[in-house]
């Protein structure tokens, strides 16, 4: 389990500095607009709350033979708790930063986010095969 929770910290790692990237050139060259240092948060709050998904998922002791609603559930906490905490985040940018400059800062949060969603299901689906062909 302690390579599957490398390999997709890495793989998370890397998909958040991708679609960064991507957005960064974007909004830099073709839209000619500023990056801020509060644009930079939003990859930094997906990876924290990323790595704390992954560990809460592989913990040691999930096997197969426990039970199967155990895993969802805890899986299903993990997602509201991200749910509460990206809106918290979302909410205290609107607050604190620039309000006039939140349309912005919403969809490059939603952008991240929906790659976030895809990338936490992926990785689910990975831990449950890995428990599934009892490799650990």
């Amino acid at each position: 389990m302690k390579q599957l929770r490398k390999k997709l910290m890495l793989c998370l790692t890397a998909t958040l500095a991708g679609v960064g990237g991507i957005l960064c050139f974007l909004v830099v060259v073709l839209f000619k607009h500023d990056i801020t240092t509060c644009y930079v948060s939003i990859p930094v709050f997906f990876l924290f709350v990323g790595v704390m998904s992954i560990l809460t998922i592989t913990k040691n002791g999930i096997t197969y033979k426990n039970n199967g609603r155990k895993r969802a559930n805890k899986y299903m906490l993990v997602r509201v708790i991200k749910i509460f905490l990206g809106a918290a985040f979302f909410l205290l940018y609107w607050f604190l930063v620039k309000p006039e400059d939140v349309k912005g800062f919403a969809l490059t949060f939603a952008v991240f986010y929906l790659t976030y969603l895809a990338f936490e299901t992926w990785s689910f689906i990975q831990v449950e095969k890995k428990i599934k062909n009892n490799v650990q």
